[in-house]
């Protein structure tokens, strides 16, 4: 059975690499007027990559501060 103490599911993620190459260059300031518009774009470009379950996310907004608020 999977370990369940919060303590060493903490320490497991930590240990796990995150990003497995560099990340993509995304400059704000040349996203387009509707960035929904992305999406497909990101979409296509994961599946080509191979990356597993392309599909899989989370949508997030920002608030006064800037700081993300990922939708639950």
């Amino acid at each position: 059975m999977p370990e369940t103490d919060p303590s060493a599911v903490r320490d497991r993620l930590h240990g796990t690499e995150v990003f497995a190459r560099p990340v993509p260059v995304f400059d704000p300031e040349r996203a387009p007027a509707e960035p929904s518009a992305l999406f497909p774009e990101w979409l296509t470009e994961a599946v080509d990559a191979g990356v597993p379950d392309p599909h899989s996310m989370t949508l997030s907004t920002v608030d006064e501060a800037g700081d993300p608020m990922p939708a639950s």
